[in-house]
């Protein structure tokens, strides 16, 4: 899953989770939320 994206005027391949590590944020897969159970008690 690797995406072509414009930096410096050189194009580079990344990852969402390269995106994310370097923004110290948090990378979820795309099925996480899914398999997630979100419902309270």
């Amino acid at each position: 899953m690797w995406d072509m994206v414009l930096v410096r005027r050189k194009e580079m391949q990344v990852t969402p989770r390269i995106i994310c590590d370097f923004y110290n944020a948090p990378y979820y897969e795309s099925d996480f939320i899914d398999e997630t159970d979100l419902e309270y008690l």
